[in-house]
């Protein structure tokens, strides 16, 4: 599950050989009710454009909020471990 626009992560899949069907949580809204959303500081944000990382092209918003990775379990009946 990621908050990258399906275009991005499609080609983000595809350019590190993954071949996994990938999510897309418009607006970090399902990994922000699972506590996983944090807000990339201020002060990163012109590291990453220095890496060619821009998130806001990438999420489709300027928030610059990203879910920390994490690995869930679903059970059958929603739940999340």
């Amino acid at each position: 599950m990621s908050p990258e626009l399906p275009s991005k992560a499609e080609k983000t899949a595809s350019s590190n050989a993954i071949d996994i069907d990938i999510l897309y949580d418009a607006g970090n809204v399902v990994s922000d009710k699972l506590g996983l959303v944090f807000e990339l500081p201020e002060m990163l944000r012109p590291v990453y454009e220095k890496f060619g990382i821009d998130i806001p092209a990438y999420i489709g918003d300027n928030s610059f909020r990203l879910p920390v990775p994490a690995t869930c379990i679903v059970e059958q009946d929603g739940s999340v471990r």
